[in-house]
């Protein structure tokens, strides 16, 4: 099971960063007030909006079609909020509805999201479908503008086409013009206008934090932001979630570039996974005894060896995907510091032998047991 976008993100692209333009971005309220949203400034064509950390329950689906992925969705999670959970509560519908969406392979990817009332966030009712899970969503800044259709696809992918070049032809900082894409909607029987918006992820804690201090920091902010001091919240309700998944899913990572497996699973929901020959891979150690701050400290220096060697392009860091981190015990049961944390990223066959002898190594052929 795929997590939402907004948590994650080992799953990033290389982030498109077109030219700066001026922002016409003002400090004008957005044209609606909508639930966990904060307005932080409008302009004719978009908004730009801080979404606040929140509790949310989410499923996803393959499917050929986004109308008939929506349905399915909502049927699974329709059950949970019914009572098919550990407490067997009945959970009031929040709103907005939720549909992320993309399109990697023949099929397209749903997934559908409600948000928790904030009275359940310390504690929240587990699913009992394990296709079923809960998400905690740092707080994040979206692009949102008012979306004229419901969840259908050939509509929702038009007009999300337009919105990724709206935002890049003001100079936006975007993932890709073929990412994710958001769709709200606030009355979840009814699909007019005005009860319905199309969002577009630009920015969260996580990656904030991943980037701060880094050359080219500003690029990655909406325009509006770079002339303003970006403070995130410290405060909020408590949220405590056991975010441990009984089922992996095969839908964590979709790219072409993702390593292949075979996996068999036992009762408690250990996936023990076989891999073939993964191939080459570029790795960096990171100077740190702090596992979290690995990729943050390790990975500028495997994009540089990249980009010196014409495996990547573009200007400024940006973070790289899919990703890995290798992890050493020096000397057993001697703390964090006996470990080292290498940040791995997997060589383009074609052309591996332009990568550094000393940053390469092979991988592949081995078994490993993993939870999620």
């Amino acid at each position: 099971m795929r997590e939402l976008l907004w948590t994650v993100f080992l799953g990033l692209m290389l982030v498109s960063l077109p030219a700066s333009t001026d922002s016409h971005c003002t400090n004008k309220k957005c044209s609606v007030a909508r639930n966990l949203q904060t307005c932080l400034c409008s302009e004719s064509h978009y908004d730009v909006r801080r979404m606040h950390k929140s509790v949310w329950v989410s499923t996803t689906v393959w499917d050929l079609s986004l109308l008939s992925g929506n349905t399915r969705a909502k049927r699974k999670l329709s059950k949970y909020l019914n009572g098919h959970n550990s407490k067997a509560l009945k959970i009031s519908t929040q709103l907005p509805l939720v549909t992320q969406t993309y399109v990697p392979t023949d099929l397209r990817e749903v997934t559908i999201s409600y948000p928790l009332p904030k009275e359940l966030w310390d504690n929240p009712p587990v699913p009992k479908d394990p296709k079923v899970v809960l998400d905690v969503i740092p707080e994040t800044i979206m692009y949102v503008r008012p979306y004229p259709g419901g969840p259908q696809g050939f509509t929702a992918d038009r007009e999300a086409n337009s919105f990724f070049k709206t935002l890049t032809d003001h100079g936006e900082p975007i993932i890709s013009e073929d990412d994710y894409y958001y769709i709200f909607q606030y009355d979840s029987n009814n699909a007019k206008t005005e009860g319905t918006e199309i969002a577009i992820f630009a920015i969260n804690t996580v990656l904030d934090e991943f980037y701060r201090g880094m050359s080219g920091y500003m690029r990655h902010l909406p325009l509006f932001l770079r002339d303003h001091e970006l403070e995130w919240s410290t405060e909020g309700p408590s949220i405590n979630v056991d975010l441990v998944r009984q089922d992996c899913g095969t839908t964590f990572c979709t790219d072409p570039k993702c390593p292949k497996y075979t996996a068999k699973k036992d009762a408690i929901g250990v996936e023990t996974r076989t891999y073939g020959d993964i191939g080459r891979i570029v790795f960096k150690n990171a100077p740190t005894c702090q596992m979290e701050r690995a990729h943050h400290l390790a990975q500028p220096e495997v994009y540089r060896a990249l980009k010196d060697n014409g495996l990547t392009q573009g200007g400024d860091f940006s973070r790289l995907s899919p990703l890995g981190l290798w992890v050493t015990q020096k000397e057993p049961h001697q703390g964090g510091c006996s470990r080292t944390y290498a940040s791995t990223f997997m060589v383009p066959l074609p052309r591996e032998a332009q990568v550094p002898v000393d940053m390469v190594d092979s991988f592949g052929n081995f078994t490993a047991e993993v939870m999620c």
